[in-house]
């Protein structure tokens, strides 16, 4: 049986003072603090209830100076967690970061946590006392060499969180974590006990005008070293955390095939698997042509769903995300 369908939704777009990691974990904290009730489009931002969206953010400091923020869903029965972290200089203990990446000064890193007890440190071999951690991977280089500015973008829906980053106005990075994978079976092998299956993954320091070509750096897992691009899951109820890759669809189609006679987009579906094998449809994101950076989709006067696009321009394919 399917999961419900997620709904996303886009906050307001958040610049960076400078380009060190408190700079950047600061601009996030901006964008997301719970005084923040209202997204991009003028939509409520609520906390709780079936259809809420708006995940609770906590501000993580050390010394006054902010290394973490960490965020947890309105719902779910998994108690999830994502953190985003980094530092200036390498913490005492070094966090762990999923292989084949390692810990860099400057760097802005992305975990996710399940069935997480109290939070400790984001540095910790597991930042909460109890649960599955994933580790940390990487979201694009060193913030102090992304160019002249940075700002940042976050999306939310009932079970995932998205981050875009956008370093001197043209290159393109994302991130995400969460419930972004329906295996579609509640069979206790290939599904978590709430059906789920969760999903890290970043772009790494770029993205091609591809993003889903057979050299596409969304949902796909390079394991090459120096901030590529990384895809991991977690087995279900296992604390393993496995490599995997979305299946290949075509890139570059035209307009008027992903589009149908009555003028909608196709929105067809995506999947991914894991190193084990298949492991689920990702939920409410979808395939389609070159769209415009933080595009919002409409048809019929509503909006249909947020466009995340490798370039500022059109070029290339997008994925979106369903409003």
């Amino acid at each position: 049986m399917a999961l419900p369908a997620l709904t996303h939704r886009r906050l307001a777009t958040v610049f960076s003072a400078g380009l060190t990691i408190p700079q950047v974990l600061d601009a996030i904290w901006a964008g997301v603090a719970n005084t923040v009730t209202t997204y991009s489009d003028g939509s409520t931002r609520t906390f709780s209830g079936s259809t809420a969206t708006g995940w609770t953010w906590t501000r993580v400091q050390v010394g006054g100076v902010t290394e973490a923020v960490y965020a947890t869903p309105p719902g779910g029965t998994m108690n999830q967690r994502v953190v985003l972290a980094g530092r200036a200089t390498a913490p005492t203990p070094s966090p762990v970061v999923l292989a084949p990446e390692s810990f860099t000064a400057q760097g802005l890193m992305i975990g996710m946590a399940l069935d997480a007890g109290a939070f400790t440190t984001w540095n910790a071999a597991a930042p909460f006392t109890s649960g599955y951690w994933s580790g940390y991977t990487r979201l694009g280089q060193a913030v102090n060499t992304m160019s002249t500015s940075i700002t940042l973008t976050v999306y939310e829906s009932q079970e995932t969180i998205t981050v875009q980053l956008v370093a001197g106005g043209t290159a393109v990075m994302y991130a995400g974590a969460g419930a972004w994978l329906d295996p579609e079976t509640s069979a206790a092998a290939a599904a978590e006990t709430d059906g789920r299956r969760y999903c890290l993954w970043t772009s790494g320091t770029t993205v091609s005008t591809s993003m889903l070509g057979s050299s596409a750096q969304i949902f796909v897992h390079s394991t090459t070293t120096g901030q590529r691009e990384h895809t991991y899951v977690k087995r279900p109820g296992l604390t393993t955390t496995e490599t995997a890759r979305r299946c290949y669809n075509t890139a570059g189609m035209s307009i008027a095939e992903m589009t149908d006679l009555a003028g909608q987009l196709a929105l067809p579906p995506l999947w991914l698997s894991a190193s084990s094998g298949w492991a689920g449809r990702l939920r409410e994101c979808c395939f389609v042509r070159g769209m415009l950076l933080q595009q919002s989709v409409t048809f019929g006067g509503s909006i249909v769903g947020l466009a995340l696009a490798p370039t500022t321009n059109t070029t290339g394919d997008c994925l979106l995300l369903k409003y």
